[in-house]
């Protein structure tokens, strides 16, 4: 089931992406570090990483790495954010 949640958030996250520079590693930790807060707290957080990052351009390689570090931080929340980034 991870391995399938994983394939769907992977291409969730190219969706997000194209040819440009987002920086991979900082989106990831911002969307980390919402995992770690609860309620609306951690709604406000993913909505506010959504603003921040909807339309944001990368390779297919960002694309595909942003996709694995938020199912590894945050499978649960993951597809639902990435859904929100379409």
């Amino acid at each position: 089931m991870k391995k399938v949640l994983l394939s769907l958030a992977v291409v969730a996250a190219l969706g997000m992406t194209s040819c440009g520079g987002i920086d991979v590693d900082a989106a990831a930790e911002e969307f980390c570090a919402c995992a770690e807060k609860e309620g609306d707290d951690k709604t406000k957080c993913h909505d506010e990483w959504v603003a921040k990052y909807k339309g944001a351009k990368g390779s297919e390689e960002d694309g595909k790495k942003l996709g694995e570090a938020m199912v590894k931080c945050d499978a649960g929340s993951a597809l639902s954010v990435l859904t929100k980034m379409q």
